[in-house]
Order: C-alpha cells, then sequence, then structure tokens
C-alpha cells in the first residue's frame, strides 16, 4: 500500500507539500474560527439569561398609569354600509372602544417583563391581541368603504390606524393611493418617513409599495 502511494505521489505534477501546508493551514484556521463562533454562542447565551433574570425580578408597572389606545367609536364613520362585513367590522371596532388596546410591537417577551413586570404578561397578551384586531378592522373597513366609493370616510380610518403605529402594507399604500388621487401627493412621502420608523419587519415591504406609487 505504501509503495503504491509513493508512486501515485510521484506521477503528481504540481508540489504536494506546499498544498499539504496550506490544507493544513486552513483546517487550523477554521477551528479557530469555530471556537471563536462557540464562544460568541456562550457569551451571547450569558448575556440573554443575565438579562433574563433581571427581567423575571423586574418591578411591575400599576396598569392603570400605561397609555392606552382610546378608539372614539362615535367619531368613526361606521355602519355606513348595510353588508354583513362592513357590520360586523364596525361592531369590532364599538367593542374595542372598550376594551384596553396597547402597540406592544417590536418588544420580546423579556423587553415586556424588564419593561411592565412578569405579573402583567397575561394583561399585555390581551392587550396586544385587542391591537391586532384594532389596525385590521380598520383595514379592512376602510377598504370596503375604499371599493364602494367613500374615500373621505376610508382616510379617516386609514389615518387613525397609521396614527396608533399600524405596520399593515395595505394601509399605507390604499392611505397613498387615496391621497394620490386627491392630489396630496406630499402624503406619500410622509408616509415613506413614518414606516422607516416603525420596529417592524414590515416596514421594508411598506416602503416599497409605497415608493411603487
Amino acid at each position: 500500500m505504501l509503495s503504491q502511494l509513493t508512486h501515485v505521489f510521484e506521477n503528481i505534477n504540481f508540489p504536494v507539500f506546499p498544498l499539504f501546508f496550506f490544507i493544513l493551514f486552513l483546517m487550523l484556521m477554521f477551528r479557530i474560527k469555530m471556537r471563536q463562533v462557540d464562544k460568541n454562542q456562550v457569551d451571547d447565551e450569558d448575556a440573554f439569561w443575565e438579562r433574563e433574570n433581571a427581567a423575571n425580578n423586574a418591578k411591575a408597572v400599576d396598569p392603570s398609569s400605561l397609555s392606552y389606545i382610546e378608539v372614539p367609536a362615535d367619531f368613526l364613520p361606521l355602519y355606513l354600509l348595510e353588508d354583513e362585513e362592513t357590520k360586523a367590522l364596525s361592531d369590532a371596532l364599538c367593542d374595542l372602544s372598550s376594551k384596553k388596546i396597547l402597540n406592544l410591537e417590536g418588544k420580546s417577551n423579556t423587553d415586556l417583563k424588564m419593561e411592565y413586570g412578569v405579573s402583567n404578561l397575561d394583561l399585555l397578551y390581551e392587550c396586544e391581541s385587542n391591537y391586532d384586531l384594532l389596525i385590521k378592522s380598520l383595514d379592512g373597513l376602510a377598504t370596503i368603504y375604499h371599493e364602494n366609493g367613500r374615500d373621505d370616510e376610508a382616510l379617516t380610518l386609514l389615518e387613525y390606524a397609521v396614527g396608533w403605529g399600524s405596520d399593515l402594507k395595505n394601509t399605507y399604500y390604499l392611505l397613498g393611493l387615496i391621497s394620490c388621487q386627491k392630489g396630496d401627493y406630499g402624503k406619500v412621502d410622509d408616509l415613506i418617513e413614518t414606516a422607516s420608523a416603525l420596529p417592524s419587519l414590515n416596514k421594508t415591504s411598506i416602503i416599497n409599495a409605497l415608493n411603487s406609487l
């Protein structure tokens, strides 16, 4: 076997030893890199658990002191059409006017515990669920109004949604589209600026949609 390997190397036309050391060097660098990656992972895990421990022991805030979103159902353009979907969305928005709502977009579970305290988590989950329903209901009702020629009412709903931090692409696009149709082209630039500050993964798609206008 050894003689056969010797014969193979004797017939190779390129220098074997430089190649051997080059491969050895690459293996060494790869091993060093993997050790660095492992160390960084350990450091990240240590930092995470340290912060998680601090969050679990954070002082709870008084829920009554939170700045909840107030839905002005009496001033929203609701029930303007007689179809079932309009009624359902209008009912949802009316119901939300008596619920606690918070926009918690971009906050992790650890962030919530750190900022509000562990004892408030159930309340925060409820507030977040109500918020999701709020922006989806506003968007859905505005879309129906737009499709039925009620753009002024659609604009009102969309403005509320954006003002409350919505990250729905359709909300921004529809608001920009109606504004352009009314000659307010500068509104698109304002919406792009607003979208750029969103703590949401959707902001790139929102900006791209607005740029298409």
